[in-house]
């Protein structure tokens, strides 16, 4: 299911559309490119949705951005707690250090 499979990869339709035009795709976005883009997408939440509705939201939609992260337990476990988008933003200074 491509739907699903793009939770936390935003970047799964360029890998599609690579693969079906070049008939290959390299994962090249780096962790930082991935943050930034999970940045945008909670910052939207956070202006969109009530606070504690983002935060209710954001929890699962931030753990799936760390799949694949070194301490990716550590961080997961970081997200489910988020109340707020500070939360996140201590999540990604996690990855930082």
């Amino acid at each position: 299911m491509v739907g699903r499979g793009s939770f936390g990869n935003p970047f799964l339709f360029k890998e599609i559309s690579d693969l079906l035009i070049c008939g290959e795709y390299k994962k090249s976005f780096t962790v930082s490119e991935r943050m930034a883009v999970m940045l945008e997408h909670m910052g939207k939440m956070f202006s969109f949705y009530p606070k504690e509705v983002a935060a209710k939201k954001g929890r699962s939609q931030t753990m799936r951005y760390f799949y694949g992260f070194k301490n990716a337990t550590k961080l997961r476990k970081m997200c489910a707690q988020i109340t707020d988008y500070e939360d996140i933003l201590n999540c990604i200074k996690c990855i930082e250090n």
